[in-house]
């Protein structure tokens, strides 16, 4: 289990995230479960592909357990789960392309 910690401000704990991840390495895909707290049950997979000189990353997962309070809005639909999965999810793809963008410059120096 690996446990993942933000703080904010003065050394206060803002978020814990106690993960369990499986390396399939033989695969090239990565599971990483929320084994407790909030976001519980929640998961992540990536599946790793070669393209030529490129890798092709796939990400996919459902995030689940993420507010007690949001939940009292949900609709019949899962309108608020929808909503809160497809902006996280853009916001990690987002973070991924600027990350490799910016090793990809580092290493073209």
């Amino acid at each position: 289990v690996l446990s993942l910690s933000k703080h904010r401000g003065e050394g206060k704990l803002f978020q814990s995230l106690p993960l369990k991840h499986n390396l399939r390495k033989s695969e090239n895909k990565i599971d990483v479960y929320q084994v407790a707290g909030n976001l519980r049950n929640s998961h992540w997979h990536w599946e790793l592909y070669k393209q030529g000189s490129s890798t092709l990353v796939v990400y996919y997962g459902r995030l689940l357990n993420f507010s007690g309070m949001l939940e009292q809005f949900e609709d019949s639909d899962g309108t608020v789960s929808l909503g809160i999965n497809i902006s996280s999810f853009m916001l990690t793809i987002d973070q991924i392309k600027e990350r490799a963008e910016n090793l990809h410059r580092i290493r073209n120096r």
